[in-house]
């Protein structure tokens, strides 16, 4: 019985005069037990929302993928690796040529780590259509490929709000190349290579470079020394660079829990 039901009741009784003072004090004491029960139930309810909203996020931020990560990432998952479901959102490899880096991720995953894969592409679908495909994955893993290709189909779908909705339920995203350069502040570092090595990859036409916003900070990936002159360049000021820009070699990895943001791999930070 609801508490909109006990009042009625109560009501009824009082108006035709059938209600002794015993019958009053039940159905208070039920309205009393329907009230302190629904209080419950909310609490409850607020409880869980904000346990979700509490989960520190986690962001595997890579340039050449499961070869720079894998012995961490079987640090960093807390449930037997069997057990492990990702979604491979392949999307970015679309426009490529050569799809070899594609394959050997999979293999790492599915063959040596015997994770549980699922390939995605996440162009053409609607919100609710790439929410429903990850929504019971562990790992959203993006690998790279075209970074202008992959922005455009995330814009698409609204990606943007799926995967801050899943790093709220405790998800890890982990971004290859492109898949790392989209969930910084901008894509701009994209452009940059484009521009050192003459290439204009922008074949969507691309004009608003914005990213997912997961990092406070843009990912320069892939990096080599030929890439110092172009990174001085649009980014000249020393202290700029040190706060919005990272940048990370092939054997290097950004790891991002909550606030802390670690750098993993080998050799040392790239400071220019």
């Amino acid at each position: 019985m609801t508490v909109r039901l006990a009042v009625v009741a109560i009501k009824e009784r009082f108006m035709n005069n059938a209600l002794s003072s015993s019958s009053v004090i039940i159905y208070l004491q039920m309205a009393g037990i329907v009230i302190f029960l629904l209080i419950l139930s909310y609490i409850a309810k607020r409880i869980e929302k904000t346990k979700k909203e509490n989960q520190i996020k986690t962001l595997l931020l890579t340039s050449s993928g499961m070869p720079s990560i894998k012995n961490d990432l079987k640090k960093l998952l807390q449930k037997p690796l069997y057990d492990v479901t990702v979604g491979f959102i392949t999307t970015a490899a679309k426009p490529q040529e050569n799809i070899d880096y594609v394959q050997r991720d999979w293999d790492i995953m599915k063959e040596e780590l015997r994770f549980e894969v699922e390939e995605i592409d996440i162009e053409g679908k609607t919100e609710d259509q790439v929410l429903k495909l990850l929504e019971f994955k562990d790992i959203i893993f993006v690998e790279g490929g075209n970074t202008f290709y992959l922005l455009k189909a995330m814009r698409a779908c609204n990606f943007e709000r799926v995967i801050k909705k899943l790093l709220k339920q405790g998800k890890v995203y982990i971004g290859v190349s492109a898949g790392s350069m989209v969930g910084g502040k901008t894509i701009i570092t994209s452009v940059w290579r484009g521009e050192a090595m003459g290439i204009n990859r922008n074949e969507v036409g691309l004009k608003n470079f914005k990213g997912l916003n997961l990092v406070p900070f843009d990912i320069f990936v892939h990096y080599g020394p030929e890439y110092e002159a172009i990174i001085k360049q649009k980014m000249p000021n020393s202290r700029k660079r040190a706060k919005n820009l990272k940048i990370i070699t092939d054997e290097q990895a950004i790891l991002v829990q909550g606030k802390e943001i670690d750098l993993i791999g080998e050799g040392e930070a790239v400071v220019i």
